[in-house]
């Protein structure tokens, strides 16, 4: 197990975003979000939860890979300043958590 998560199970970075360790000394970026599906029968939408994973061998990469994917969401100016300072402050809150970065 990465050695960040002595203290913690998980990194929550957002509400749609953790980090968490592998059975290596990795770490997985977890994307999960509710989405709905047909019902193939009766026509009504289903929620469910979706996840994606992204698997990496260090926390930097991981932290990468989400800045990227969620800087792509962002459509002006204004949003993608606050969005990099977010990201910034995750960054930084996790510093402060591990001293190992």
């Amino acid at each position: 197990m990465n050695k960040a998560f002595t203290k913690t199970k998980e990194l929550v970075l957002d509400e749609r975003y953790k980090i968490i360790p592998d059975a290596d000394n990795g770490v997985i970026l977890v994307f999960s979000e509710i989405r709905a599906k047909k019902d193939s029968k009766s026509e009504n939408l289903i929620p469910f939860d979706f996840k994606q994973e992204y698997h990496f061998p260090r926390i930097a990469q991981a932290l990468r890979k989400y800045a990227d994917l969620t800087l792509n969401e962002i459509h002006d100016f204004d949003s993608l300043i606050q969005r990099l300072n977010d990201v910034y402050l995750i960054i930084d809150s996790i510093d402060q958590t591990f001293k190992q970065f």
